[in-house]
């Protein structure tokens, strides 16, 4: 008859196990979509919370992992078209769940034919 001998470290090893596993990190994804003209150019710095930042250029995407739990992002760039003050979106607040694969779009602001800034949004850009 077969005997374990260490019984009493195996309930210990179980708890441990279970204890190790994380729960699976959120995906966030961030479109630009393309802009006819010099804007694809400028480059606009993504910030998001515990997440190194990140440029991306008209036409560009990029997903990141992320905890789960609250997000904030929010996007600056240099000023376009020799205007004097930097763009920046308002910050963008979110709550991931874990597994959860969620998609933001970066849209330019416009004010008539004029550009004014950028916007954080959970919908496709107008065109």
């Amino acid at each position: 008859m077969w005997r374990c001998t260490s019984c009493a470290a195996l309930p210990l090893l179980l708890a441990c196990s279970s204890v190790a596993q994380a729960a699976p990190n959120a995906e966030l994804c961030i479109d630009r979509p393309s802009e006819s003209g010099g804007l694809n150019q400028v480059a606009t710095r993504i910030m998001l919370t515990g997440a190194p930042a990140f440029a991306l250029a008209g036409g560009e995407s990029r997903c990141t992992s992320l905890a789960p739990g609250r997000v904030q992002a929010q996007a600056v760039s240099p000023a376009p078209f020799g205007q004097n003050r930097s763009w920046s979106s308002a910050p963008y607040a979110l709550t991931l769940t874990a597994g959860q694969h969620a998609r933001l779009f970066l849209c330019p602001l416009t004010q008539g034919a004029v550009y004014r800034g950028w916007a954080l949004s959970g919908l496709p850009c107008e065109r």
